[in-house]
């Protein structure tokens, strides 16, 4: 793995820390997501201090939250797809999903057209 593909990994998996440290508090005990990612960034050797920072920074009361996002989508030959995104600024994301589903023949889904489909595994 690169190196920006590294800084890239450990930008993702801070914003989920955030959004679980949001759902679950700071303590492992009660939040399996956040003890797993963790260990996850024990694996890539992340400083402690930027764990610490980063869990204080998502207690605070008025910090800019991530937002979890599902998105349903017919893709080519009309298969039902979820894509769920984790991001900061919606309308950004809404334009790059319909934009990537719209160059490979997809289109868009209404809301609940597709999720019955599927289930959280």
């Amino acid at each position: 793995m690169s190196k920006i593909e590294s800084k890239e990994e450990n930008h993702r998996l801070i914003a989920i820390m955030l959004v679980s440290v949001k759902k679950g508090g700071p303590n492992t005990a009660s939040s399996t997501l956040l003890a797993a990612l963790l260990e996850k960034f024990k694996e890539l050797d992340v400083h402690k201090e930027i764990l610490e920072h980063n869990i204080k920074r998502a207690t605070k009361k008025g910090h800019e939250a991530y937002v979890e996002k599902i998105y349903e989508v017919y893709g080519y030959c009309g298969v039902s797809m979820v894509v769920e995104v984790l991001t900061d600024k919606i309308t950004r994301y809404v334009a790059a999903v319909r934009e990537v589903v719209r160059d490979y023949g997809g289109k868009m889904a209404d809301p609940g057209s597709v999720t019955f489909k599927f289930r959280r595994a």
